[in-house]
Formats: structure tokens, sequence, C-alpha cells
């Protein structure tokens, strides 16, 4: 019988469960350490209901708990997946996970978590994904932080003594997987908040006030491409400008090299609304022809698809910058209006 796939990871890829799986979910939910939090550890009948009720959940809603599979030799390993719960009063839409002792402490349950969670965030329209569990459920508490929750509050349950909640918003991911930007000497106490294969996106910081400056007087290799008038900037400015946009929330950011820790450049999204955004980016002239331009445009494009929801971003480029309208294009971009200053275009979700 073929299972229908609904997510891949690097390592992992998670599918739709049923009864045949009964087997490889009896270890996991049967086990006392696995479920010692939990009201209390699942018999036979209670593992057999428990993916029934999940079958039901794919039919009417969409999403349920899906078997979390290696690969590698696709053997089910646990549980991971979205459902709707009662947390402290309302329906929320949570994404709950449980792996098998043996797999444990393999970074599985974040793997899986966070690969549901950018699931949701494509596919539904809820604005929050929580995790909730009892108070002593410290193993939980740091999954759900490594793929980005936040704490959001803790309420009086009879069941559980205390409900620990955590939180993230659509438009507030951080990304969890590598996080290089942490590990590296050269970018220590940088924020990061998203990433693509090559590159971490983090907030503007007055750490890399330096590299902006650099940039924004390199006129001859980025500023004649994007309109920029051939003007010195001074350090000052650039960190009043820093202070600016972190106070605005603004949606700028940096890009650095995961592997170097080298700065590439700006990316930001402009006048921001509910539906579109203007997207601009700007990269330094050493770190130009690499191909940076476009894994930034591409992720830049999908992370505003994703989670501020989008619907169109649009952009303008010079038309002697043909390189520049090359990457837009390999990026999906189309072109939609033209004069002798700017070459307008435009991508839809």
């Amino acid at each position: 019988m073929t299972r229908k796939v609904i997510i891949e990871t690097d390592r992992l890829f998670l599918r739709e469960m049923d009864m045949d799986d009964y087997p490889s979910l009896y270890p996991v939910l049967s086990d006392a350490d696995i479920m010692k939090h939990y009201p209390y550890v699942f018999d036979k009948e209670r593992i057999r209901s428990w993916i029934e009720r999940n079958r039901i959940r794919y039919r009417e809603d969409g999403f349920g708990l899906w078997a979390v599979c290696l690969k590698e030799t696709g053997e089910m390993i646990g549980d991971c997946g979205l459902t709707l719960q009662n947390i402290d009063g309302e329906m929320l839409p949570e994404i709950g996970y449980h792996i098998r002792a043996d797999h444990q402490r393999k970074g599985y349950a974040g793997e899986a978590a966070k690969a549901v969670l950018d699931w949701a965030f494509r596919n539904t329209e809820y604005p929050a994904i929580y995790s909730y569990c009892k108070y002593t459920n410290t193993a939980s508490i740091k999954t759900a932080e490594s793929i980005g929750m936040h704490f959001e509050k803790e309420y009086p349950d009879p069941v559980n003594e205390f409900t620990h909640v955590s939180v993230i918003e659509r438009g507030r991911i951080i990304a969890a997987c590598g996080n290089e930007i942490e590990k590296n000497p050269r970018r220590s106490g940088m924020k990061q908040l998203f990433e693509s294969d090559h590159i971490s996106f983090v907030e503007v910081s007055e750490l890399l006030v330096k590299d902006y400056l650099g940039m924004v007087n390199d006129y001859e290799n980025v500023n004649r491409f994007i309109g920029g008038k051939k003007k010195a900037f001074t350090e000052e400015q650039e960190l009043t400008w820093v202070r600016e946009k972190l106070e605005e929330k603004a949606p700028v950011y940096s890009m650095i090299e995961k592997k170097s820790g080298r700065f590439i450049g700006n990316i930001e999204f402009m006048g921001l609304s509910e539906t579109e955004a203007e997207l601009g980016i700007a990269i330094t002239g050493e770190m130009q022809n690499r191909g940076f331009g476009t894994e930034a445009v591409s992720a830049m494009v999908q992370y505003g698809f994703d989670y501020f929801g989008l619907k169109r971003v649009f952009l303008r480029t010079n038309p002697d910058n043909a390189r520049a309208f090359h990457v837009y294009e390999k990026c999906g971009f189309v072109e939609y209006d033209r004069t002798d200053e700017h070459i307008s275009m435009e991508i839809y979700r």
C-alpha cells in the first residue's frame, strides 16, 4: 500500500500513518519514560485510537500527526505534526512530537518540528503556531525553542498542574537549522532570522556598520546600479540608519556568507503591506557574480510569501543593469513596465 508522503527533510520523511504502523508506534507511546509528562502511558487500545483519530484529522483538517520515518531505511521512529488543540480555552494549531527512545538526542524531533512549522506557514493561514506541554517537560520546551518559538505563557491546568505554551508568529520565523552565525566568531552576537543554502539573513546590526559604510560608499560597484547619488556617507549616518531600522522593526536584513562569515549585502521589503511589498537588494562589489543575488532574492521572496503572507512582490531595476534583470527573471519576476529610468518587475504567489 502506498502511503502519502507530506514532508521531506535531510534525514527524514513524514507521511500519513495507518493501522499498519501500530507495531512501530507502540514502543513510542507505551514507553513510560517518553510519556512521563503525559497524563497516562498508552495501552494498545489508546494507540489504535490515536492512529484512527489522526486518520480523521487528515480528512477533516488536512493535517494531523504524521509518521516520522528515517530516509535511509524507511523505519518509523515516532510521530510529529500539526493538530488543533484546546490551549487555555482556545482551539489553536499546535506542533506535537514523540520520538522513540533509541533515536532521541540526535536532533530528529527538532528537524521534524521545524519542517512541520515551515509546512504550516506555507499551507495554512494561521497567524501563529503553538507548542504546549507540562511545565516540567524541559526537553519538549527546548525543542520548541530550537525552531524559533518563544515563551507565551503558563496557565493552571488540572491535568498538568501548569501548562507551558510556546509560540511563533508568522513573520517572526527564526531558522533553527545550521545556525552558522552563532558558531562563526567573526559574526557572533548577531540575530539570525532565516537562512538559505549559503546565506544567513540577520537583523541589521551596529556590528556591521563598517561593512555598510564600505558598501554605500562603493559607488562604482553598487550605487550606480540602484540609482544612488555619488556622495560619501559617514559612520555616524550609518549608525543612525541602523538604530532607526531596529526601532521601526523594519524588514531590512543583512546577508552573511555562512561558510566565511563575510558580509554580502542588504536586502529589504519596502512599503510592506498585508498583500505586497517592494524588494530592494544591494550586494558589495567583492561578493557580486558569485550566485548570491539569485539565492538571496529567491529566499527573500519565499520568506515574504510564507511568513508575511504576501501575494505580490515587485521591484525596480536600472535599464543599464542587464545582469540584475536576468537574475530577477531567473527568480521568476516578469517585466510589467519600462521607462528610460526603470524597469518594473513583479512576481505573484
